[in-house]
């Protein structure tokens, strides 16, 4: 069913919805806050808060997305993105507008082994 919904859209929004309130203090401190975490487990996070917020204007087909406010007030979804993100620039992809639509496959890997931040297991590099 996943991958009925990864591959099956052909329309695209912006991964955030556009709807982003969130300050910048606020994404740095959030940032700073999951990297701390990521550290204290062992993983070097290179991914920035300025890329967070670039991950949140790339295109994507999901219909059903939390914007970077929602992310924002969960501190594992941030760990989740910034291990995603990290992964995804590991694999030699750029953060740009479509990075996420014409990449899917790599960027569903880099989204697998996030998720792996979010319930505790030690994360592994791409």
């Amino acid at each position: 069913m996943f991958e009925e919904r990864l591959w099956g859209r052909n329309e695209v929004k912006p991964l955030g919805g556009g709807n982003q309130m969130a300050t910048n203090p606020e994404i740095d401190q959030a940032v700073q806050e999951a990297k701390q975490l990521l550290d204290y487990h062992g993983y070097a996070c290179a991914a920035t808060a300025a890329d967070l917020r670039q991950w949140y204007e790339a295109d994507t087909p999901f219909d059903d997305n939390f914007g970077l406010d929602e992310v924002l007030r969960h501190p594992l979804l941030v760990t989740h993105e910034l291990v995603e993100i990290d992964n995804v620039k590991r694999m030699g992809l750029s953060l740009t507008k479509d990075v996420i639509v014409t990449n899917l496959e790599k960027i569903d890997d880099a989204h697998l082994i996030a998720t792996k931040a979010e319930d505790g297991r030690r994360v592994e590099r791409c």
